[in-house]
């Protein structure tokens, strides 16, 4: 299956399309924040209409005309679904961008399915529109936690199914035997490991004139002896799942069955009961997952001595700074953040910090032979 991506990312909107061409289907989602003029984060109608039509272009792209998807928090309070229409006091900026979000869905012969509150104060503000009504059989508003977000989860059903793939069980052979040793467990004898290194004759193991047959036998000497002092690691089974894994699989497994209730209840005093075992079990696996957390920092923290490569690792994870190339200034003066012109400005600047290499000449004197005789002396290298 083979995927190509679409995305935009702004101070206040984010669109991401993902296209299948296995299925020839086109997901997308966004995210539009709120408008915060007032504390200097404003949401207009311009920053909403770039992505939209960056999505169209991308999508008109694709032969033939692919399944669509589109969903995300919008964030337009004052608009009533599924007609798409304003409510009163609708501002202008709201209502120019309900009158483009139209325009781009109808130009894709989509439709919006979502006609129950997403929001805690009774909005409709999470939508999805497909342009294919077979796609969509069902969907579903579920409650979360108010510590968790003010908006609910929109669980839509669709007829695509996912295809399973085999795992091999086999565990991959490591790259060097080296590996399978444990550097950093407190078992390791540094002592006897730098004894047993002094005691080895090497002049005899490395007497041979082949140097690959020379490496091999220094790998071979020393691996012999760092599985004498140093303990294997201990092999991760895949197929044994820890307590924390059982105890969060029947919390999920749980959850999905409960959420078929809610779906298929009808009776309000039965959906709050409901309701209330949905937000326990968040409640619990939002526990577990700080927990886990926490025992995954404890053990980093632990490690920075002896193992600070462990703890680097995990603290590369959690950065939210992303290294990134740009903005470059191009040369009328101005920065830009196209992919194509900061190459192109990258290139040229590769090519300004060489100079053209002057003209050799091809004659030779009688004495060069001479001269360039024995200017290097002899190297002898020693153990």
């Amino acid at each position: 299956m083979k995927l190509s991506r679409y995305s935009h990312t702004s101070s206040s909107v984010q669109l991401l399309r993902v296209y299948s061409n296995t299925e020839n289907l086109a997901i997308l989602v966004i995210y539009r924040q709120p408008d915060d003029k007032s504390n200097g984060n404003p949401s207009t109608a311009k920053d909403f209409h770039t992505p939209l039509k960056g999505a169209k272009s991308a999508l008109a792209a694709l032969e033939p005309v692919p399944n669509i998807i589109f969903g995300g928090d919008f964030n337009l309070p004052k608009s009533t679904w599924p007609d798409g229409l304003p409510k009163p006091g609708c501002s202008m900026e709201e209502r120019s961008m309900l009158n483009d979000l139209n325009k781009f869905c109808n130009e894709m012969f989509m439709s919006q399915y979502v006609n129950q509150p997403t929001h805690k104060d009774g909005n409709i503000l999470d939508l999805v529109f497909t342009n294919n009504e077979n796609l969509i059989h069902d969907y579903s508003v579920l409650p979360v936690l108010p510590s968790t977000s003010h908006h609910s989860i929109v669980m839509v059903s669709t007829i695509l199914k996912v295809q399973s793939l085999a795992h091999d069980d086999d565990q991959p052979e490591p790259r060097s035997k080296f590996n399978a040793l444990n550097f950093f467990s407190d078992e390791v004898n540094c002592n006897e490991l730098k004894n047993d290194l002094n005691q080895i004759n090497w002049n005899d193991r490395l007497s041979s004139d082949d140097p690959q047959e020379i490496l091999n036998n220094i790998n071979q000497t020393c691996l012999e002896i760092c599985q004498r002092q140093i303990p294997a690691r201990t092999s991760k089974d895949t197929k044994k799942k820890s307590k924390i894994d059982r105890y969060r699989r029947s919390l999920t497994k749980g959850r999905r069955k409960i959420t078929k209730q809610f779906t298929k209840c009808t009776s309000q005093s039965k959906k709050a009961k409901i309701t209330k075992e949905l937000l326990q079990i968040e409640k619990d696996l939002q526990k577990s997952f700080n927990d886990s957390k926490r025992y995954i920092e404890d053990k980093a923290i632990s490690s920075i001595k002896k193992n600070s490569k462990y703890f680097f690792s995990y603290a590369s994870k959690k950065s939210k700074i992303k290294t990134k190339v740009g903005p470059l200034m191009n040369e009328n003066g101005k920065l830009t953040q196209r992919n194509k012109e900061m190459t192109e400005i990258l290139s040229k600047q590769y090519v300004k910090v060489f100079s053209v290499p002057k003209p050799t000449d091809t004659t030779t004197s009688e004495n060069d032979d001479e001269i360039n005789v024995n200017n290097i002396p002899d190297l002898q290298v020693t153990e």
